[in-house]
């Protein structure tokens, strides 16, 4: 009677039906099941409490409608609740969700997007309304329940895998059961979350947290969340992806094994400085940005596993106060290797020799205590100051009998692609080196005997040769 069919509405829709009747498929639901959550929506769509919410959803409705008449409300209720009771005519269009006989067509107050009765659009077979069956339109009818109301519109999270698409419809229905009961008690206002791409964000950390609870071995798969409303007074909708090696990284960095370095982004990156207990409404800023991955990844590494600050941060913004010299504890390179895989996609051979470069370099700067090539290294904007410092640096290595810095093979695949020919991204690779290499001072304990290597008023004019070799 009732199925996935890969229309994200009629999907979640589904899969809150199924979440209300404790079972694991849609397929599974019987006639009685349907039954039950037929009845309590009818409960509490036509009470008071989940007006504000339905609204967005489904507009000039007979659950929000105060002028329908008793006879026109048991119509729309019949249709569009406890339609799956009535049996299509031979005759009737095929349902554009699932395939069986449409019931009838339905315009924007059953679901949601789409026009209304008198407003002329091109349907199936030039008809106009959308033929929908009546179990495919109960599915969306139960939509709002398996949806999040966030600044006044409808969230849903669709997945390739139905599995994860049941988990968030099931965690969201009992959200929103919890709220109506508590509503229904203290007769408040039902909530409207603020700020869609955190709460995004904070809902998938809590799958995640979920999958790990169950121990459950998840394929890489994509979601894609849709944040929209229906309302008259201008219907629009925004559609994220989220692609799976987004969410194959979340998914890893919230474990057991990142979760210090994760939770401590996490928790200095809330707008205002607030504390993530008392965020509800807060945006989180590393949230945000981990949404507009891939694009601008090296600027991602350097704001958040790196610690630049953002200088042309609005007020309030915690991205301004980002201070490596207070937060070297923060800076780890097993959750940037982690990144490199799952995000940038970079080579493993690549990664290797910047880790092994970035170690090689620590151990230099300890070992001589060179802070002026710490500071050559770590203000470096401009490649040839790179170059030479390292350059000059195995030189010394060399001098005193031992190995140099970096060898040619290695330079080459981190730096260029070809001798003389500078790779396109080496700013990215100096910034990873250098996570690695601050990573492994900091726990030699060198910045707290050289405090003065991360100020800002250290010596960072160039050297006359420097200046020589950039001209040359």
């Amino acid at each position: 009677m009732l199925r996935y069919t890969g229309h994200p509405f009629v999907d979640v829709g589904a899969a809150t039906l199924t979440a209300f009747a404790e079972k694991e498929r849609p397929e599974h639901l019987t006639s009685d099941d349907l039954q039950v959550a037929a009845e309590y929506m009818e409960k509490v769509y036509m009470g008071k409490h989940m007006n504000s919410f339905l609204v967005c959803v489904f507009p000039n409705s007979a659950y929000v409608n105060p002028t329908s008449g008793a006879d026109k409300k048991q119509q729309f209720l019949d249709f569009h609740l406890y339609g799956f009771r009535q049996a299509a005519t031979p005759e009737a269009p095929p349902c554009v969700a699932c395939g069986q006989r449409a019931l009838g067509p339905t315009f924007r107050q059953h679901v949601p997007l789409l026009t209304g009765e008198d407003v002329l659009n091109f349907f199936p077979n030039a008809q106009p309304g959308l033929p929908l069956c009546g179990a495919c339109l109960l599915a969306i009818a139960a939509l709002p329940l398996g949806a999040l109301k966030c600044s006044g519109r409808a969230l849903i999270l669709h997945a390739d895998d139905d599995s994860i698409t049941l988990d968030f419809a099931r965690e969201h229905l009992e959200r929103n059961r919890r709220l109506l009961q508590l509503a229904g008690q203290s007769n408040s206002k039902y909530p409207d979350a603020k700020e869609v791409r955190t709460r995004l964000m904070e809902q998938l950390c809590a799958w995640a947290e979920r999958q790990r609870r169950r121990g459950s071995e998840t394929r890489a798969l994509s979601l894609t969340a849709y944040h929209f409303t229906n309302s008259g007074q201008g219907p629009d909708i925004d559609i994220y992806h989220l692609p799976s090696q987004l969410v194959d990284f979340v998914r890893t960095a919230t474990g057991a094994r990142y979760a210090s370095a994760w939770n401590a982004i996490v928790r200095r990156a809330w707008w205002a400085g607030r504390d993530a207990s008392d965020a509800a409404d807060t945006r989180n800023v590393f949230y945000e940005d981990l949404l507009r991955l891939p694009d601008n990844a090296p600027l991602f590494i350097r704001r958040y596993f790196l610690r630049e600050a953002y200088r042309a941060a609005p007020k309030d913004d915690p991205r301004g106060g980002y201070n490596l010299a207070a937060e070297l504890d923060v800076v780890s390179w097993p959750l940037t290797d982690l990144f490199l895989r799952k995000v940038v996609n970079m080579d493993r051979s690549r990664i290797e020799a910047i880790r092994a470069l970035g170690d090689r370099l620590a151990e230099y700067i300890e070992s001589q205590n060179d802070r002026r090539f710490w500071r050559r290294l770590y203000t470096a904007d401009k490649y040839y100051i790179l170059r030479n410092a390292l350059i000059k640096a195995s030189e010394s290595e060399i001098k005193a009998g031992r190995p140099p810095l970096i060898t040619f093979d290695d330079f080459i695949l981190v730096f260029e692609e070809g001798e003389e020919l500078v790779r396109t991204d080496w700013g990215l690779a100096r910034d990873l080196a250098l996570i690695r290499v601050i990573e492994q001072l900091h726990a030699r304990q060198w910045f707290a005997k050289n405090p003065e290597a991360l100020s800002e008023e250290s010596d960072t004019s160039e050297s006359d040769e420097e200046k020589e070799a950039a001209t040359a």
